[in-house]
């Protein structure tokens, strides 16, 4: 589920090449999402924006591959 909305949310801001990963802090109860693909600096806060707001997100970076 948590990939699914991470991956809806780049899909509705064009991002057709992007992938994500999760990790889960020893600390935390939610995980981490970890988000790539090609994008901008403006769509990739869009999309960092949206998929926080997903239950179960703590947080979402965007990474390069």
């Amino acid at each position: 589920e948590l990939g699914g909305a991470a991956a809806s949310a780049m899909r509705a801001h064009g991002v057709v090449d992007g992938s994500v990963t999760f990790r889960q802090p020893s600390w935390r109860v939610a995980r981490v999402a970890r988000l790539s693909g090609t994008a901008d600096a403006a769509t990739r806060a869009a999309i960092i924006t949206q998929v926080k707001r997903h239950p179960g997100i703590a947080d979402a970076v965007w990474v390069q591959r």
